[in-house]
């Protein structure tokens, strides 16, 4: 039965004797029951459910209604439960280096992140106790177990695990090695480049992307990339962030990145993020090692083309880190001794990488990065010319070509707010190709030179 009532800022007592005359109904309601603000109704024609369902909404009080009787009872409404930010680096528990791309998942809410490229993350997750689960390929996962009640900074540590245990194979589908969490990306293990099959066995990152499905490697032995038909000009090439003009050595024989020096390869054949620029083919960034916090160790690789070097270790431990590579070719040493006397030349190419890595805190981090490569050519030939007076003229003739790049970037990470992160960058490079002619007689000396960039 529909009702007519009119209420302005009545107290509950009013209101349910307003009902009572109305209705046949009564109210039960203990003292608990109290409102939150008067009531202030005016409804006609309206069903007394409708009008219970007004009176009471925003009041934390709920109704039941029986045969002859209103019953009112006190309702506690649940807290919102605040939300807090996690957040901090993921690091190799010996050499503390950042781990790029490591899994950060909550068991209890089903909520998870990655490492940025800076190996840093960051998650939202209910107050509360939660259990976070840490994992990166090739290291041992890491359960943390906390309550959560503020923003969090935290630095987690994973061991590396190379050990397998007893599996077994469901599937007959080949695992490429390739990880991509979107169309047209591919993280490419290192393993994988130390491990492809090149020209003179010298290791190489291009080569190595040129396995990829929609990527060419255009003439046999060159590092050039055709990605789904583009050109070489159209791919971007980044080390450490920094655009890169020149990647190739030896007409494109060999790259320029030493397989000891990189950390981490990323390309994208499309779908490129926003923070690339555009590009018409692909994008490679090319990640180098920040260096071990923690121990000196290197290498020395002799190859049949070049020799590399890599060493790092602390400067401070668990603060400061270097690197260095080096590598140089030789076959200039090695045809030396077999040339002519009054012919001399060669042929060599070199690279040097150093990295600095210091930790000011756990939210402040500064890395500077160089790098210089070159691949240098000459031809030198000494003659001897009879006049007719029978005098002797010795003339020398001099040709060098030579190109290379330099690059250096300072680097600084800072975590602002525990949902906000930066990377600045601040950064140098150069290529530079020349050509050089000299010509020298006994009265006559030229130099011709030609510079571009």
């Amino acid at each position: 039965m529909p009702f007519n009532i009119y209420l302005k800022q009545a107290s509950l007592k009013e209101f349910t004797a307003k009902i009572e005359q109305l209705s046949e109904y009564s109210f039960i309601y203990g003292e608990e029951v109290v409102l939150k603000h008067p009531i202030t109704l005016d409804l006609k024609e309206t069903p007394l459910t409708t009008i219970l369902q007004t009176a009471f909404i925003k009041q934390d009080i709920s109704f039941e209604i029986t045969k002859h009787h209103i019953i009112l009872k006190k309702t506690t409404s649940l807290p919102i439960k605040q939300h807090f930010t996690l957040n901090g680096y993921v690091l190799d528990e010996i050499s503390k280096e950042t781990l790029i791309g490591a899994n950060i998942y909550d068991q209890q809410n089903k909520q998870g992140t990655i490492t940025n490229p800076f190996g840093f993350f960051s998650i939202t997750l209910p107050e509360g106790n939660t259990e976070l689960n840490f994992s990166y390929i090739g290291y041992g996962s890491k359960q943390i177990a906390l309550y959560l009640c503020k923003d969090t900074l935290l630095t987690v540590q994973l061991k590396n695990d190379n050990t397998l245990e007893e599996i077994v194979v469901l599937s007959d589908k080949m695992e490429t090695g390739f990880q991509s969490s979107r169309m047209g990306a591919n993280n490419i293990p290192l393993t994988h480049i130390k491990n492809t099959p090149a020209l003179l066995s010298e290791a190489d990152v291009l080569k190595s992307i040129q396995l990829l499905p929609g990527i060419q490697g255009g003439i046999t032995g060159t590092s050039g990339l055709y990605v789904r038909g583009g050109s070489p000009d159209q791919n971007l090439y980044l080390l450490d962030g920094v655009p890169l003009y020149n990647v190739d050595h030896t007409l494109g024989i060999l790259s320029i990145f030493t397989p000891e020096s990189v950390k981490k390869v990323d390309l994208y054949k499309s779908s490129f993020p926003a923070r690339y620029g555009g590009r018409l083919s692909s994008v490679i960034d090319v990640r180098t090692n920040d260096g071990d916090m923690r121990n000196y160790h290197g290498s020395l690789t002799i190859g049949l083309l070049t020799s590399r070097m890599h060493f790092e270790g602390p400067l401070w431990k668990d603060r400061t880190s270097f690197i260095i590579s080096a590598r140089r070719s030789y076959a200039d040493l090695i045809i030396k001794p077999f040339m002519d006397k009054d012919t001399k030349g060669g042929y060599y190419l070199y690279d040097i990488n150093t990295k600095l890595n210091h930790r000011f805190s756990d939210r402040d981090r500064l890395f500077f990065s160089f790098y210089h490569g070159k691949d240098h050519a000459s031809f030198t030939n000494t003659s001897s010319y009879y006049f007719e007076e029978e005098k002797e003229t010795d003339t020398r003739e001099r040709q060098v070509m030579a190109w290379g790049s330099t690059l250096g970037a300072l680097r600084w990470n800072h975590i602002v707010s525990n949902r906000l992160f930066h990377n600045i960058t601040l950064s140098y490079n150069r290529f530079r190709f020349n050509i050089k002619n000299n010509f020298t007689s006994a009265n006559k000396h030229l130099d011709s030179q030609y510079y571009s960039g």
